[in-house]
Protein backbone atom coordinates (compact mmCIF):
# COMPACT_ATOMS: atom_id res chain seq x y z
CA UNK A 1 0.00 0.00 0.00
CA UNK A 2 1.32 3.07 -0.94
CA UNK A 3 1.50 6.04 1.24
CA UNK A 4 0.58 9.79 -0.37
CA UNK A 5 0.57 13.65 1.00
CA UNK A 6 -1.16 15.75 0.59
CA UNK A 7 0.94 17.74 -2.32
CA UNK A 8 0.89 14.54 -4.23
CA UNK A 9 -2.69 14.31 -4.00
CA UNK A 10 -2.87 17.80 -5.66
CA UNK A 11 -0.63 16.96 -8.22
CA UNK A 12 -3.19 14.24 -8.56
CA UNK A 13 -5.66 16.74 -9.40
CA UNK A 14 -7.20 15.21 -6.22
CA UNK A 15 -9.89 17.82 -4.07
CA UNK A 16 -8.65 17.28 -0.63
CA UNK A 17 -11.42 18.50 2.86
CA UNK A 18 -9.70 17.87 5.91
CA UNK A 19 -8.05 13.89 5.92
CA UNK A 20 -10.65 13.21 3.75
CA UNK A 21 -10.90 12.80 -0.08
CA UNK A 22 -13.35 13.82 -2.76
CA UNK A 23 -12.97 11.74 -5.75
CA UNK A 24 -16.70 10.63 -7.39
CA UNK A 25 -19.48 8.64 -6.20
CA UNK A 26 -21.55 4.98 -7.68
CA UNK A 27 -24.39 4.91 -9.09
CA UNK A 28 -26.69 1.81 -8.93
CA UNK A 29 -28.83 0.41 -11.95
CA UNK A 30 -31.93 -1.02 -10.43
CA UNK A 31 -34.09 -0.44 -14.10
CA UNK A 32 -33.50 -4.06 -16.19
CA UNK A 33 -35.30 -4.95 -19.45
CA UNK A 34 -34.94 -8.74 -19.60
CA UNK A 35 -35.09 -8.63 -23.08
CA UNK A 36 -31.75 -6.90 -24.39
CA UNK A 37 -30.25 -7.43 -21.47
CA UNK A 38 -30.28 -11.14 -22.63
CA UNK A 39 -28.24 -10.37 -25.68
CA UNK A 40 -25.88 -8.40 -23.92
CA UNK A 41 -25.21 -11.23 -21.31
CA UNK A 42 -24.63 -8.67 -18.89
CA UNK A 43 -26.54 -9.14 -15.47
CA UNK A 44 -25.57 -9.99 -12.57
CA UNK A 45 -22.41 -7.86 -13.32
CA UNK A 46 -19.91 -5.27 -11.26
CA UNK A 47 -18.33 -2.53 -12.56
CA UNK A 48 -16.09 -0.23 -11.29
CA UNK A 49 -13.82 2.50 -12.17
CA UNK A 50 -10.13 2.38 -10.96
CA UNK A 51 -7.09 4.78 -11.87
CA UNK A 52 -7.85 5.34 -15.12
CA UNK A 53 -9.96 2.29 -15.72
CA UNK A 54 -13.14 0.75 -16.14
CA UNK A 55 -13.23 -2.59 -14.64
CA UNK A 56 -16.05 -5.53 -14.55
CA UNK A 57 -16.75 -8.54 -12.55
CA UNK A 58 -19.30 -10.70 -11.38
CA UNK A 59 -21.21 -9.91 -8.69
CA UNK A 60 -20.48 -13.44 -6.57
CA UNK A 61 -17.13 -14.90 -6.43
CA UNK A 62 -16.26 -17.86 -9.08
CA UNK A 63 -15.89 -21.35 -7.08
CA UNK A 64 -13.29 -22.02 -5.59
CA UNK A 65 -11.37 -18.55 -5.70
CA UNK A 66 -11.30 -15.83 -3.57
CA UNK A 67 -10.99 -12.39 -3.31
CA UNK A 68 -7.37 -12.00 -3.95
CA UNK A 69 -7.45 -14.41 -6.91
CA UNK A 70 -10.64 -14.47 -9.05
CA UNK A 71 -10.13 -14.72 -12.38
CA UNK A 72 -13.27 -12.81 -13.74
CA UNK A 73 -12.17 -9.10 -13.09
CA UNK A 74 -11.89 -7.80 -16.49
CA UNK A 75 -10.14 -4.44 -17.84
CA UNK A 76 -12.36 -2.79 -20.03
CA UNK A 77 -11.08 0.56 -20.33
CA UNK A 78 -7.50 2.33 -19.77
CA UNK A 79 -6.06 5.43 -20.10
CA UNK A 80 -2.81 5.89 -18.19
CA UNK A 81 -2.51 9.39 -18.28
CA UNK A 82 -6.02 9.70 -16.74
CA UNK A 83 -8.85 8.79 -14.18
CA UNK A 84 -12.49 7.66 -14.14
CA UNK A 85 -14.74 8.89 -11.79
CA UNK A 86 -18.56 8.55 -12.09
CA UNK A 87 -19.80 5.21 -13.98
CA UNK A 88 -23.12 4.25 -15.03
CA UNK A 89 -24.70 1.57 -17.64
CA UNK A 90 -27.64 1.61 -19.81
CA UNK A 91 -28.71 -1.71 -19.92
CA UNK A 92 -31.79 -1.40 -22.42
CA UNK A 93 -28.72 0.22 -25.27
CA UNK A 94 -26.01 -2.14 -23.59
CA UNK A 95 -23.64 1.23 -23.14
CA UNK A 96 -21.15 2.12 -20.46
CA UNK A 97 -20.81 5.55 -19.62
CA UNK A 98 -18.17 6.96 -17.31
CA UNK A 99 -16.47 10.23 -16.39
CA UNK A 100 -12.81 10.39 -18.02
CA UNK A 101 -10.50 13.09 -16.23
CA UNK A 102 -7.33 14.38 -16.84
CA UNK A 103 -4.81 17.38 -16.34
CA UNK A 104 -6.14 19.04 -19.45
CA UNK A 105 -9.82 19.20 -18.52
CA UNK A 106 -12.42 16.26 -18.14
CA UNK A 107 -15.00 14.26 -20.66
CA UNK A 108 -18.01 11.94 -20.44
CA UNK A 109 -17.46 9.01 -22.62
CA UNK A 110 -19.47 6.25 -23.48
CA UNK A 111 -18.75 2.57 -24.90
CA UNK A 112 -20.22 -0.95 -25.48
CA UNK A 113 -20.62 -2.83 -21.82
CA UNK A 114 -17.32 -4.95 -23.30
CA UNK A 115 -15.38 -1.82 -23.91
CA UNK A 116 -15.48 -1.48 -27.36
CA UNK A 117 -16.86 1.21 -29.48
CA UNK A 118 -15.76 4.10 -27.42
CA UNK A 119 -17.72 7.84 -27.95
CA UNK A 120 -16.96 10.94 -26.62
CA UNK A 121 -20.20 12.69 -25.50
CA UNK A 122 -19.21 15.78 -23.77
CA UNK A 123 -15.47 16.83 -23.88
CA UNK A 124 -13.37 19.94 -22.96
CA UNK A 125 -14.88 20.54 -19.56
CA UNK A 126 -12.63 22.32 -17.43
CA UNK A 127 -13.84 21.31 -14.19
CA UNK A 128 -14.20 18.15 -11.99
CA UNK A 129 -17.21 16.07 -12.13
CA UNK A 130 -17.45 13.20 -10.01
CA UNK A 131 -20.38 11.16 -10.19
CA UNK A 132 -23.05 10.45 -13.10
CA UNK A 133 -26.34 9.07 -13.19
CA UNK A 134 -28.80 8.14 -16.20
CA UNK A 135 -32.38 8.38 -17.01
CA UNK A 136 -32.64 6.37 -20.10
CA UNK A 137 -36.52 7.09 -20.52
CA UNK A 138 -36.20 10.71 -20.71
CA UNK A 139 -32.07 10.36 -22.82
CA UNK A 140 -30.45 12.54 -19.93
CA UNK A 141 -27.82 12.10 -17.86
CA UNK A 142 -27.06 14.26 -14.76
CA UNK A 143 -23.32 14.47 -12.64
CA UNK A 144 -22.42 16.34 -9.94
CA UNK A 145 -19.30 18.68 -9.88
CA UNK A 146 -17.24 19.12 -7.25
CA UNK A 147 -15.14 22.02 -8.08
CA UNK A 148 -18.33 24.13 -9.16
CA UNK A 149 -20.33 22.92 -6.54
CA UNK A 150 -22.98 22.29 -9.00
CA UNK A 151 -25.38 19.65 -10.37
CA UNK A 152 -25.84 19.35 -14.40
CA UNK A 153 -27.62 17.66 -16.78
CA UNK A 154 -27.33 17.16 -20.87
CA UNK A 155 -29.20 14.54 -23.36
CA UNK A 156 -27.76 11.25 -23.71
CA UNK A 157 -27.24 11.85 -26.96
CA UNK A 158 -24.96 14.62 -28.84
CA UNK A 159 -27.92 17.51 -30.49
CA UNK A 160 -27.45 17.38 -34.04
CA UNK A 161 -24.79 20.02 -35.60
CA UNK A 162 -23.24 19.86 -31.98
CA UNK A 163 -19.85 18.49 -31.54
CA UNK A 164 -18.42 16.99 -28.04
CA UNK A 165 -17.04 20.29 -27.38
CA UNK A 166 -19.82 22.77 -28.61
CA UNK A 167 -22.77 20.85 -26.84
CA UNK A 168 -25.53 23.65 -26.31
CA UNK A 169 -27.86 21.14 -23.91
CA UNK A 170 -26.42 21.06 -21.28
CA UNK A 171 -27.82 22.63 -18.53
CA UNK A 172 -26.87 23.69 -15.04
CA UNK A 173 -29.47 23.00 -12.53
CA UNK A 174 -28.45 23.36 -9.11
CA UNK A 175 -26.11 26.07 -8.31
CA UNK A 176 -26.22 27.14 -4.22
CA UNK A 177 -26.85 24.93 -0.91
CA UNK A 178 -24.50 22.75 -2.25
CA UNK A 179 -20.95 22.33 -1.30
CA UNK A 180 -18.18 19.15 -3.09
CA UNK A 181 -21.29 17.57 -4.35
CA UNK A 182 -19.83 13.92 -4.47
CA UNK A 183 -22.32 10.93 -4.88
CA UNK A 184 -25.41 11.03 -7.06
CA UNK A 185 -28.51 8.61 -7.99
CA UNK A 186 -31.42 8.66 -10.21
CA UNK A 187 -34.98 7.40 -9.74
CA UNK A 188 -36.67 7.54 -12.62
CA UNK A 189 -39.55 6.19 -11.37
CA UNK A 190 -40.42 9.45 -9.67
CA UNK A 191 -38.01 11.64 -11.99
CA UNK A 192 -35.81 12.75 -8.58
CA UNK A 193 -32.14 13.09 -8.63
CA UNK A 194 -30.29 12.80 -5.38
CA UNK A 195 -27.11 13.92 -3.92
CA UNK A 196 -24.24 13.45 -1.15
CA UNK A 197 -22.67 16.69 0.19
CA UNK A 198 -19.84 15.07 2.14
CA UNK A 199 -18.95 18.81 2.89
CA UNK A 200 -22.00 19.65 4.31
CA UNK A 201 -22.75 16.35 5.95
CA UNK A 202 -26.26 16.83 3.45
CA UNK A 203 -28.36 14.58 1.43
CA UNK A 204 -30.73 16.02 -0.38
CA UNK A 205 -32.73 15.31 -4.04
CA UNK A 206 -34.88 17.24 -6.28
CA UNK A 207 -37.20 17.09 -9.49
CA UNK A 208 -34.95 16.37 -13.25
CA UNK A 209 -35.31 19.84 -13.89
CA UNK A 210 -33.81 20.74 -10.37
CA UNK A 211 -36.44 22.21 -8.63
CA UNK A 212 -38.01 21.45 -5.19
CA UNK A 213 -35.07 20.87 -3.13
CA UNK A 214 -35.80 18.36 -0.30
CA UNK A 215 -33.23 18.04 2.73
CA UNK A 216 -33.19 14.21 3.69
CA UNK A 217 -30.36 14.14 6.15
CA UNK A 218 -29.12 17.26 7.89
CA UNK A 219 -25.71 17.71 8.78
CA UNK A 220 -24.33 16.39 11.64
CA UNK A 221 -25.04 13.33 11.42
CA UNK A 222 -23.37 11.67 8.86
CA UNK A 223 -20.78 12.29 6.01
CA UNK A 224 -22.25 11.17 2.78
CA UNK A 225 -20.26 10.29 -0.44
CA UNK A 226 -21.62 7.87 -2.20
CA UNK A 227 -25.53 7.30 -2.69
CA UNK A 228 -27.65 4.09 -4.01
CA UNK A 229 -31.37 3.99 -4.36
CA UNK A 230 -33.40 0.71 -4.18
CA UNK A 231 -36.66 2.20 -5.24
CA UNK A 232 -38.75 -0.72 -5.08
CA UNK A 233 -38.31 -0.63 -1.41
CA UNK A 234 -37.97 3.41 -0.84
CA UNK A 235 -34.39 2.84 0.36
CA UNK A 236 -31.16 4.82 0.40
CA UNK A 237 -27.88 3.78 1.00
CA UNK A 238 -24.37 5.42 1.17
CA UNK A 239 -20.98 5.59 2.46
CA UNK A 240 -20.03 7.56 5.68
CA UNK A 241 -16.69 8.74 4.96
CA UNK A 242 -15.29 10.39 8.27
CA UNK A 243 -17.76 7.61 9.79
CA UNK A 244 -16.12 4.61 8.12
CA UNK A 245 -20.35 2.89 7.93
CA UNK A 246 -22.49 1.88 5.34
CA UNK A 247 -26.12 3.67 6.10
CA UNK A 248 -29.43 3.39 5.09
CA UNK A 249 -32.75 5.37 5.81
CA UNK A 250 -36.18 5.44 3.61
CA UNK A 251 -36.36 7.89 0.65
CA UNK A 252 -39.16 9.73 2.03
CA UNK A 253 -38.64 11.43 5.79
CA UNK A 254 -41.07 9.55 8.74
CA UNK A 255 -43.97 11.09 8.84
CA UNK A 256 -44.16 14.02 11.72
CA UNK A 257 -40.20 14.22 11.31
CA UNK A 258 -37.67 16.01 9.60
CA UNK A 259 -34.05 16.01 7.91
CA UNK A 260 -32.82 16.57 11.39
CA UNK A 261 -35.23 14.70 13.57
CA UNK A 262 -35.50 11.53 11.52
CA UNK A 263 -35.18 8.50 13.32
CA UNK A 264 -34.72 5.71 10.54
CA UNK A 265 -31.43 6.15 9.85
CA UNK A 266 -29.61 2.89 9.96
CA UNK A 267 -25.84 1.58 10.81
CA UNK A 268 -25.99 -1.18 8.10
CA UNK A 269 -22.09 -1.82 8.64
CA UNK A 270 -19.26 -0.52 9.83
CA UNK A 271 -15.93 -0.31 7.65
CA UNK A 272 -13.24 0.75 9.84
CA UNK A 273 -10.60 1.20 9.69
CA UNK A 274 -11.03 1.51 6.00
CA UNK A 275 -13.14 4.47 4.23
CA UNK A 276 -16.13 3.03 2.26
CA UNK A 277 -16.52 5.11 -1.28
CA UNK A 278 -18.59 4.26 -3.97
CA UNK A 279 -21.45 2.27 -3.36
CA UNK A 280 -24.38 0.26 -5.48
CA UNK A 281 -27.27 -1.81 -4.45
CA UNK A 282 -28.10 -5.21 -6.13
CA UNK A 283 -30.00 -8.45 -5.37
CA UNK A 284 -30.17 -7.75 -1.28
CA UNK A 285 -26.70 -6.72 -1.35
CA UNK A 286 -25.11 -3.57 -0.73
CA UNK A 287 -21.89 -3.45 -2.71
CA UNK A 288 -19.25 -0.81 -1.64
CA UNK A 289 -15.09 0.15 -2.62
CA UNK A 290 -13.10 1.21 -0.58
CA UNK A 291 -11.15 4.56 -0.96
CA UNK A 292 -8.31 4.71 1.75
CA UNK A 293 -7.06 4.54 5.19
CA UNK A 294 -7.76 8.61 6.38
CA UNK A 295 -4.87 7.95 9.62
CA UNK A 296 -2.42 7.56 7.06
CA UNK A 297 -3.69 8.72 3.32
CA UNK A 298 -3.39 4.98 2.26
CA UNK A 299 -5.28 3.82 -0.79
CA UNK A 300 -6.20 0.47 -1.69
CA UNK A 301 -8.94 -1.23 -4.49
CA UNK A 302 -10.75 -3.32 -2.20
CA UNK A 303 -14.82 -3.55 -2.84
CA UNK A 304 -16.87 -5.87 -0.68
CA UNK A 305 -20.64 -5.76 0.00
CA UNK A 306 -23.35 -6.79 2.90
CA UNK A 307 -26.52 -7.77 3.19
CA UNK A 308 -28.50 -5.02 2.96
CA UNK A 309 -29.96 -5.99 6.32
CA UNK A 310 -27.16 -6.09 7.74
CA UNK A 311 -24.39 -8.56 9.31
CA UNK A 312 -20.71 -10.13 8.57
CA UNK A 313 -19.72 -7.87 5.44
CA UNK A 314 -17.65 -10.45 2.86
CA UNK A 315 -14.84 -9.12 0.31
CA UNK A 316 -15.45 -9.18 -3.53
CA UNK A 317 -11.97 -8.03 -4.53
CA UNK A 318 -8.77 -7.43 -1.95
CA UNK A 319 -6.06 -5.91 -4.89
CA UNK A 320 -4.57 -2.79 -2.98
CA UNK A 321 -3.27 -0.46 -6.11
CA UNK A 322 0.49 0.57 -6.78
CA UNK A 323 -0.76 4.10 -7.67
CA UNK A 324 1.53 6.46 -10.51
CA UNK A 325 0.71 10.28 -8.60
CA UNK A 326 -1.13 11.39 -11.47
CA UNK A 327 -3.96 9.16 -11.67
CA UNK A 328 -7.40 8.99 -10.02
CA UNK A 329 -8.03 5.86 -7.67
CA UNK A 330 -10.74 3.78 -7.00
CA UNK A 331 -14.54 4.20 -5.91
CA UNK A 332 -17.35 3.96 -8.79
CA UNK A 333 -19.34 1.18 -8.96
CA UNK A 334 -22.65 0.00 -11.06
CA UNK A 335 -24.14 -2.90 -10.07
CA UNK A 336 -26.46 -5.10 -12.15
CA UNK A 337 -28.69 -7.37 -10.63
CA UNK A 338 -29.77 -10.52 -12.48
CA UNK A 339 -32.15 -10.73 -15.10
CA UNK A 340 -36.11 -11.16 -14.20
CA UNK A 341 -36.66 -15.07 -12.84
CA UNK A 342 -33.74 -16.33 -15.48
CA UNK A 343 -30.56 -14.84 -13.63
CA UNK A 344 -27.80 -16.97 -15.32
CA UNK A 345 -29.71 -16.75 -18.94
CA UNK A 346 -29.32 -20.61 -19.19
CA UNK A 347 -33.30 -21.03 -20.19
CA UNK A 348 -34.36 -22.49 -17.33
CA UNK A 349 -36.53 -19.85 -15.14
CA UNK A 350 -35.72 -19.68 -11.65
CA UNK A 351 -39.13 -20.44 -10.27
CA UNK A 352 -39.05 -23.97 -12.17
CA UNK A 353 -36.55 -23.99 -9.74
CA UNK A 354 -33.28 -23.72 -11.30
CA UNK A 355 -30.87 -25.64 -9.66
CA UNK A 356 -28.22 -23.32 -9.54
CA UNK A 357 -29.97 -19.68 -10.65
CA UNK A 358 -26.80 -18.01 -10.95
CA UNK A 359 -24.59 -20.66 -12.59
CA UNK A 360 -25.79 -22.15 -16.24
CA UNK A 361 -26.40 -25.06 -16.25
CA UNK A 362 -28.33 -26.43 -18.90
CA UNK A 363 -28.68 -29.83 -17.78
CA UNK A 364 -29.57 -29.02 -14.46
CA UNK A 365 -27.08 -32.06 -13.04
CA UNK A 366 -27.07 -33.25 -9.49
CA UNK A 367 -24.83 -35.92 -8.59
CA UNK A 368 -25.33 -36.40 -5.49
CA UNK A 369 -29.06 -35.14 -4.88
CA UNK A 370 -28.65 -32.62 -2.76
CA UNK A 371 -31.13 -30.13 -4.71
CA UNK A 372 -27.66 -28.27 -6.45
CA UNK A 373 -26.52 -28.53 -9.39
CA UNK A 374 -22.88 -29.85 -9.53
CA UNK A 375 -21.74 -26.45 -11.24
CA UNK A 376 -22.47 -24.81 -8.15
CA UNK A 377 -22.67 -27.11 -5.40
CA UNK A 378 -19.69 -26.47 -2.78
CA UNK A 379 -19.49 -30.31 -3.03
CA UNK A 380 -20.74 -31.98 -5.42
CA UNK A 381 -20.34 -35.49 -4.64
CA UNK A 382 -21.74 -35.53 -1.37
CA UNK A 383 -25.21 -34.46 -0.12
CA UNK A 384 -24.75 -31.03 1.50
CA UNK A 385 -27.84 -29.48 1.51
CA UNK A 386 -27.00 -26.48 3.81
CA UNK A 387 -23.76 -25.82 1.58
CA UNK A 388 -22.71 -23.44 4.00
CA UNK A 389 -21.46 -25.26 7.21
CA UNK A 390 -17.62 -25.30 7.46
CA UNK A 391 -17.04 -26.22 11.27
CA UNK A 392 -13.49 -25.76 11.07
CA UNK A 393 -13.51 -22.38 8.95
CA UNK A 394 -10.85 -24.12 6.41
CA UNK A 395 -13.42 -23.14 2.72
CA UNK A 396 -13.96 -26.42 2.68
CA UNK A 397 -17.31 -27.52 3.48
CA UNK A 398 -17.58 -30.26 5.97
CA UNK A 399 -19.42 -32.69 3.32
CA UNK A 400 -16.29 -32.99 1.29
CA UNK A 401 -13.99 -31.75 4.36
CA UNK A 402 -11.80 -35.00 5.45
CA UNK A 403 -11.10 -32.97 8.37
CA UNK A 404 -13.84 -31.04 9.25
CA UNK A 405 -12.75 -30.37 12.61
CA UNK A 406 -9.28 -29.12 11.90
CA UNK A 407 -8.15 -26.00 9.73
CA UNK A 408 -4.93 -27.13 8.82
CA UNK A 409 -6.55 -30.99 7.13
CA UNK A 410 -3.94 -33.37 6.22
CA UNK A 411 -0.52 -31.41 4.81
CA UNK A 412 1.42 -34.61 4.68
CA UNK A 413 -1.54 -36.78 3.24
CA UNK A 414 -1.03 -39.86 5.64
CA UNK A 415 -5.26 -39.67 5.96
CA UNK A 416 -4.29 -38.33 9.60
CA UNK A 417 -5.55 -34.65 10.06
CA UNK A 418 -2.75 -32.80 11.59
CA UNK A 419 -4.54 -31.81 14.86
CA UNK A 420 -3.85 -35.48 15.65
CA UNK A 421 -1.46 -36.31 14.06
CA UNK A 422 1.93 -37.35 16.04
CA UNK A 423 4.21 -36.13 13.17
CA UNK A 424 1.80 -33.64 10.90
CA UNK A 425 4.90 -33.03 8.80
CA UNK A 426 5.95 -36.41 7.99
CA UNK A 427 4.22 -39.43 6.32
CA UNK A 428 3.40 -41.85 8.39
CA UNK A 429 0.47 -43.83 8.21
CA UNK A 430 0.96 -46.24 10.70
CA UNK A 431 1.63 -43.30 13.28
CA UNK A 432 4.04 -46.23 15.06
CA UNK A 433 5.30 -44.82 18.45
CA UNK A 434 7.39 -48.06 19.74
CA UNK A 435 8.81 -46.38 23.08
CA UNK A 436 5.86 -44.32 23.63
CA UNK A 437 7.18 -41.08 24.33
CA UNK A 438 4.57 -38.67 22.20
CA UNK A 439 7.35 -38.67 19.08
CA UNK A 440 6.44 -40.83 16.22
CA UNK A 441 9.85 -43.36 15.69
CA UNK A 442 10.98 -41.62 11.79
CA UNK A 443 10.76 -38.11 13.22
CA UNK A 444 11.99 -39.66 17.21
CA UNK A 445 15.93 -39.67 17.93
CA UNK A 446 17.64 -42.09 19.75
CA UNK A 447 18.81 -41.01 23.45
CA UNK A 448 21.71 -42.76 24.85
CA UNK A 449 22.22 -42.12 28.57
CA UNK A 450 25.95 -42.92 30.00
CA UNK A 451 26.27 -43.99 33.65
CA UNK A 452 29.25 -42.90 35.50
CA UNK A 453 30.60 -45.11 38.14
Amino acid sequence: MKRIDKDQMGRMGIKLRSAYMHVGALTLIACLSATSAHAQGVFDTLYWGVSGQVVRSGLELPMGQSATNRTDVVNLISNELGGTTGVAIDVDAGKLYWIYSAGSGSSIMRADLDGTNVEELIADLTTFPTSLGLDPQSATMFWTDADTDTIHSAGMEIPMGDTPSTRSDIVTLISSGIQDPDGLAVDSVNQQIYSANPALGTIQRSDFDGMNIEELVAAGTTEPVGIALDVDAGMMYWTDGFGMAVRSAGMDIPMGQTSTTRTDIVTVISTSPAAPHGIAVADGFVYWSELFNPDFFTFNGNVRRVSTFGGAGEALILDEQTLDFEIFVIGHLAALPCAENDCDLDGVLDSAPDNCPKVPNFDQADFDGDGFGDVCDTCPINSNPSQTIDTDGDQIPDACDECPNDPLNDGDGDTHCDAMDNCPGEFNLGQSDSDFDGLVDIDDIPCFTTTLL
